[in-house]
C-alpha cells in the first residue's frame, strides 16, 4: 500500500509544481526524505538486500580485515573498506543500506533537480522505473553510477582530467565503472542528426555480426542473451520478446532522440546516444546488462525535457492530449512485465521481490517472498548443474 500511497503523493506534485517554485522546492526535499526513508528503513526487500543482509553478519569489521580477505573476495577494493567501515559501527545492516539510501536518493534528486525542466515528472519516471532496481537491488553498483551522476558537470566543461579521477574512483567500487572511462570521447565532438542516425545504424549492424559469428562459431561463450540466442533458434516466444526489446530499448530512445533533436542540447542528445548504444549491447550480450544503468537517469532527464520543450508551456487542447498520451506511451513500453515474468520452471513475479513492503519495525518475511527466492536458487542450482 506505501507504494501507491507515494505514487498518488508524486502524482499530485507533478500537477501542482510544473518547476520548482519555493514552495516546490519544500516539497521536492520532502520527497527526497520520504523515497530515502522507504529505501533505508526497509526489511529484505529485494533479492539482493536479501543476500547483502546474509552476507553482512559474516562480513569483517575494520579490525578484523586483512590482506588475504581483499585477495579472495570478488568485490572490489573500496566497497569492501565501506562495508566494513559499516560492520564497524555497528552489526547491524540497516546501518548500511540507510546510508547507501541517503546517497543514491541524494545523487539522483541533485542531478534530476539541476538538468531537468520538469524535476517532479523526472522523478516519477525514476520511481515507477528504476527506484527498486537502484534502492535495493544493485547495492554495489548504485555506488558508481550516483558517482557518475555527480560528476556529469566534468563531462559539460570538459574537464576530462577530473572526470577521469572520479571515474577511476567509481571502478574501485564496482568493476561494471570501466564503461566510464570511455564516455568522455562521445563529448568531445557535436554531432548532426545523421551521424547520430549513422551511429546507431552501423553500431547494431556490426552487434548482430559479432553475435551470429559467435553462435555459429563459438557457441561454448557464455555472453549471448539468452532471448538472442532463442531468436537464432527460431523460438517464436523468444523472437516475439526480442522484436518487443528493439522497441523498447532501441527505437523507442531513437525517436526521442529524433523527435526531440531541435528540443534537446549537446549533453542531452548524448547521453541518448549512450543509452541506445549500451542497450544494443544488452540486447546482444549478456555482460553488459548492466551498462544501461548509468545512463538511465539521463534517458529519463532527457525524456522530460524534450517533451516539456516543444509541448511543454502552451497549455491548448492539442498539447493537454499528447503530453500524458506520450506519458502513458512511455510508461507502458518500459513497465510493461516489468514487475511481473515467468521464467523456466517457475512462476517468477518480480512485484514479490518488493511487494508487501516490510520495514525495520516489522521484521517478517511474507511467504509468497520466500517461495519466490527459493525458486529463483533452485532454478540457478538446476542450470549449473
Amino acid at each position: 500500500m506505501i507504494y501507491f500511497i507515494v505514487l498518488i503523493i508524486i502524482l499530485f506534485l507533478v500537477k501542482r509544481f510544473p518547476s520548482l517554485t519555493p514552495k516546490g522546492k519544500v516539497a521536492y526535499k520532502f520527497l527526497f526524505f520520504l523515497l530515502t526513508i522507504m529505501a533505508g528503513l526497509r526489511y529484505n526487500v529485494g533479492n539482493d538486500t536479501i543476500y547483502y543482509t546474509q552476507e553482512y553478519n559474516h562480513f569483517p569489521n575494520l579490525f578484523e580485515l586483512d590482506l588475504q580477505y581483499f585477495e579472495e573476495s570478488n568485490y572490489q577494493i573500496l566497497w569492501i573498506l565501506f562495508e566494513s567501515a559499516m560492520k564497524t559501527i555497528s552489526p547491524s545492516f540497516y546501518l548500511l543500506q540507510f546510508v547507501l539510501a541517503g546517497f543514491v536518493n541524494f545523487a539522483v534528486f541533485k542531478t534530476v533537480a539541476k538538468y531537468s525542466s520538469q524535476p517532479f515528472l523526472t522523478i516519477m519516471f525514476y520511481y515507477l522505473i528504476f527506484y527498486v532496481n537502484l534502492n535495493m537491488e544493485i547495492l554495489r553498483e548504485s555506488i558508481p553510477i550516483c558517482l557518475f551522476l555527480l560528476g556529469i558537470g566534468f563531462l559539460e566543461r570538459k574537464e576530462f582530467l577530473k572526470y577521469f579521477l572520479l571515474a577511476g574512483f567509481a571502478f574501485l567500487f564496482h568493476e561494471s565503472a570501466i564503461l566510464l572511462f570511455v564516455v568522455p570521447f562521445f563529448f568531445r565532438e557535436s554531432f548532426n542528426k545523421v551521424t547520430y542516425a549513422i551511429i546507431i545504424v552501423l553500431f547494431y549492424i556490426f552487434s548482430e555480426a559479432v553475435t551470429t559469428f559467435i553462435i555459429q562459431n563459438l557457441p561454448y561463450l557464455d555472453v549471448i542473451s539468452e532471448a538472442k540466442l532463442n531468436y537464432f533458434q527460431n523460438s517464436k516466444d523468444s523472437e516475439n520478446l526480442a522484436i518487443f526489446n528493439i522497441i523498447k530499448y532501441v527505437a523507442t530512445p531513437s525517436a526521442i532522440l529524433f523527435f526531440f533533436h531541435r528540443q534537446l542540447n549537446e549533453i542531452e542528445k548524448k547521453f541518448l546516444l549512450l543509452y541506445i548504444l549500451a542497450s544494443i549491447l544488452f540486447l546482444h550480450f549478456n555482460i553488459f546488462y548492466r551498462v544501461r544503468d548509468y545512463f538511465l537517469i539521463m534517458f529519463f532527464i532527457s525524456f522530460t525535457n524534450g517533451l516539456m520543450k516543444r509541448f511543454g508551456p502552451r497549455t491548448n487542447t492539442i498539447n493537454d492530449l499528447i503530453k500524458p498520451g506520450l506519458v502513458i506511451i512511455f510508461l507502458f513500453l518500459f513497465l510493461f512485465r516489468f514487475y511481473y515474468q515467468d521464467l523456466p520452471g517457475i512462476k517468477y513475479q518480480s512485484y514479490l521481490n518488493y511487494y508487501p513492503y516490510n520495514s525495520i519495525f516489522n521484521e517478517t518475511l511474507p511467504p509468497e517472498r520466500l517461495q519466490n527466492i527459493r525458486g529463483i536458487y533452485n532454478t540457478m542450482q538446476d542450470l549449473r548443474n
